[in-house]
C-alpha cells in the first residue's frame, strides 16, 4: 500500500467483504462482529514501550497537562521522560487521546509541528466534553487516514477471519487468535509445567 511502517510489523488483511460471525457460534456477543468490506493494515504488534517514548519526547513542547497522565511504562520527571531499563518491548499503554495523536504523527511523517499531533487521523479539535459530560471526541478515523485504531470489526476480522478456514474459498472465523479452536499455550517457550 506504499505506506511507511516506522518500525511496526504490519499485515496486509485482504478478503474484502468477509462475513460477519454469527453470534453465540463464533463469537460470544449477542450482535454480528468482523464484516469489513476493504483492505487494510494491521500492526502483528502492539506498540511498544520505546516506540511511545519517541512519541512522547516529539509530542512534549506541544503536550497540555491533561496529555500528561497514564504513560504505563513510561514516566515524566521535572520536564524528562524516561524508559525504565528493560522495558522497551513492553505493550504501550496512551489513553485514547494519545493514541489518536499518535496515529496523527504517523500520518504526517512523524513531523516535530504541532499540527502534525492535532489532525491526519483523526481532528484533535473535537477532544472534549459536552455540557452533559459525554466525550465530543472524534472516534471514527478521518478519510484518508494512513494510521488509525483500528474499529472492533477490523480488530476481530484480522485476529480470527479465516478466508480458508471450513476449505479453500471457504472462509470463518476460529475461536481463538491463533487459528485455532484451542487456546495458546500460556508459558515461555520451551518451558514445561511439572
Amino acid at each position: 500500500l506504499g505506506v511507511p511502517e516506522y518500525g511496526h510489523d504490519f499485515v496486509r488483511i485482504g478478503d474484502a467483504g468477509n462475513r460477519s460471525t454469527i453470534p453465540g457460534v463464533e463469537s460470544p456477543g449477542p450482535r454480528p462482529i468482523g464484516a469489513v468490506g476493504y483492505e487494510y493494515r494491521l500492526a502483528r504488534t502492539e506498540v511498544t514501550s520505546a516506540q511511545q517514548f519517541e512519541f512522547l519526547q516529539a509530542y512534549d513542547p506541544f503536550m497540555n497537562s491533561s496529555d500528561r497522565r497514564g504513560w504505563g511504562d513510561v514516566s515524566y520527571v521535572l520536564g524528562e521522560w524516561s524508559l525504565a531499563v528493560g522495558d522497551d518491548n513492553k505493550a504501550a499503554v496512551m489513553s485514547p487521546r494519545l493514541w489518536m495523536r499518535y496515529c496523527n504523527w504517523l500520518h504526517n511523517d512523524k513531523a516535530l509541528t504541532a499540527d502534525a499531533f492535532e489532525s491526519g487521523a483523526y481532528d484533535a479539535s473535537t477532544f472534549g466534553e459536552d455540557n452533559a459530560g459525554n466525550l465530543t471526541d472524534q472516534m471514527t478515523r478521518s478519510e484518508g487516514a494512513q494510521f488509525w485504531i483500528p474499529s472492533l470489526d477490523e480488530w476481530i476480522k484480522g485476529g480470527y477471519w479465516d478466508p480458508n478456514r471450513y476449505g479453500e474459498d471457504e472462509g470463518g472465523y476460529w475461536l481463538y487468535p491463533n487459528a485455532s479452536d484451542e487456546p495458546s499455550i500460556q508459558d515461555i517457550p520451551g518451558v514445561q509445567e511439572g
